[in-house]
């Protein structure tokens, strides 16, 4: 090979080792650049993490801070009872009594172990009320059952003026007892027409004293602190707002109330369409109220609200005075416990078990005067299709070694076809039907042969009796009247012997 070709070999062979060399060295600077750039940018994704942490910290706090001043808790406590109220009310039968129809109908049965009265135990007694008042018709009715069978079935109808009857299936027809004007007084509602309160109105008015009352509250009333209370047997650490109530305090709340009346227009307007008062008549009233208050001295009560946790949810409320102590203790969110205490004289503890929109289950017992008393109260209600709805209540009584309890079930229907009989072939009561009268006897002997009659002429007997041997006073007096007097009549002397006299 000749020196040139060397030279030429030696010359590429030095541009591929610097061509090489140059690749080597310049690839990595673009990871280089990239890791830099990441690197920058997780350091301002994580100061604005950092910074977002500190104001969520700092708006936290501050939620806590507001949100666990004495007022704010008190407040929300206020607010929180206002919405259960609020959706109790929505859930209210939207049912006008003078617009609409109903019936009600149901069956109550006793169950006793007190002397003389077990024989209701076999006993269940129907009932119906309805009324279309628009229509001037009403129907009420009673059915009493003994041992599965009937003793009687009747129903009373009022169509505008004119009374009827049905006897169930002792007599097929209706009895017409003839027209009369006290017949349609019997369910005369015009009072209510003149009363002009709506359901909007109420809500309007509560909400309105709900804020009203809020507002009124001065937080410099009100002592915040920790403490420990038992709740469903177990003891709870609490926080505690204290307001004094105290002839001071509550002259002032009072009158903080009158004047947040007398700023709200509309809630005046309201107040005034339910107390069929001038707006004008009713703010002087309110501001010769407010003028002239004054409480009583000797009030010294002190009104506790419990909560719990950093977000202060409700626990209970306490209200304690001298002899006096009024608690309710939430367990949950349907269970609730109601004591109340008054002195010596007596003792209340409600246990509130089941409380929903469908069902409502409490037991209670009451001591008094070295007596207890205990019991349940269980009630139920159900939409079983539009405008019908089905329902119970179960009330019962423990005393000593006796019991009574009480279980009625009915059903009610809205918007109901009211007294609908056939008025075409009713019979006449003045008549002599012979049908008629055969089947009133029936009814009258199985009346007279029933338990309930039986334990109804018992009472009668028993209290008959207590009321003659416990009045018979041996007074010396005189008398000589007729039965046409009125009150100015009247000329009572007491003297040494009691002396009544009509002139």
């Amino acid at each position: 090979m000749s020196n040139d070709e060397n030279v030429v070999s030696n010359t590429e062979t030095n541009e591929n080792i610097v061509s090489n060399s140059v690749t080597t060295e310049t690839t990595p600077t673009t990871p280089i650049d990239n890791t830099v750039k990441k690197s920058k940018t997780r350091s301002k994704l994580l100061l604005i993490i950092l910074v977002a942490l500190v104001v969520l910290g700092i708006a936290f706090g501050g939620f806590l801070y507001y949100n666990g001043r004495p007022k704010k808790i008190v407040s929300n406590i206020i607010n929180k009872l206002y919405k259960d109220y609020d959706k109790a009310m929505n859930k209210t039968l939207d049912f006008d009594l003078l617009k609409d129809s109903y019936r009600i109908e149901g069956n109550l049965t006793v169950d006793t172990n007190i002397d003389g009265f077990e024989d209701l135990n076999k006993e269940k007694i129907g009932f119906t009320l309805g009324m279309d008042y628009p229509n001037n018709k009403l129907e009420a009715g009673a059915s009493l059952k003994e041992d599965g069978k009937t003793i009687v079935d009747a129903m009373i109808y009022i169509i505008k003026d004119t009374m009827y009857a049905t006897l169930g299936d002792d007599y097929k027809k209706a009895i017409n007892f003839g027209s009369d004007e006290d017949f349609s007084e019997m369910f005369d509602l015009s009072e209510l027409e003149d009363i002009n309160i709506s359901k909007d109105d109420i809500n309007y008015i509560v909400k309105a004293y709900k804020d009203i009352l809020i507002d009124s509250i001065d937080e410099k009333d009100l002592k915040k602190s920790t403490d420990t209370i038992e709740v469903d047997g177990k003891d709870v650490k609490v926080n505690k707002v204290t307001y004094k109530l105290n002839d001071k305090n509550v002259e002032k709340l009072a009158k903080k109330i009158i004047a947040g009346t007398l700023e709200d227009k509309e809630l005046l307007k309201k107040l005034s369409n339910i107390t069929d008062m001038d707006v004008d008549d009713l703010k002087d009233e309110l501001k010769a109220a407010k003028k002239d208050i004054e409480v009583d001295e000797g009030i010294n009560m002190t009104l506790n609200f419990y909560t719990k946790g950093v977000l202060n949810t409700y626990v209970g409320t306490e209200l304690k005075g001298e002899g006096f102590s009024f608690k309710s203790i939430k367990i949950d969110n349907d269970k609730t416990d109601i004591t109340l205490d008054i002195d010596t004289v007596l003792n209340a503890e409600i246990n509130i078990k089941e409380n929903t929109d469908e069902k409502f289950n409490a037991d209670y017992k009451i001591k008094a005067g070295g007596q207890t008393v205990s019991g349940n109260l269980t009630a139920t209600s159900k939409e079983t299709k539009k405008d019908n709805y089905k329902g119970s209540l179960s009330f019962s009584v423990k005393y000593d070694d006796y019991k009574f309890k009480l279980d009625l079930d009915y059903t009610l229907e809205l918007n109901a076809n009211i007294a609908n009989i056939d008025t075409k072939n009713a019979v006449d009561y003045t008549e002599d039907n012979a049908e008629l009268n055969e089947a009133l006897a029936k009814i009258v002997d199985r009346l007279e042969n029933s338990n309930i009659y039986a334990i109804i002429e018992g009472l009668s007997d028993m209290y008959g009796n207590t009321f003659n041997n416990s009045y018979n006073y041996d007074y010396d007096y005189d008398y000589d009247y007729d039965y046409d007097y009125n009150l100015d009549d009247f000329d009572l002397n007491l003297d040494d012997d009691l002396e009544l006299k009509l002139n």
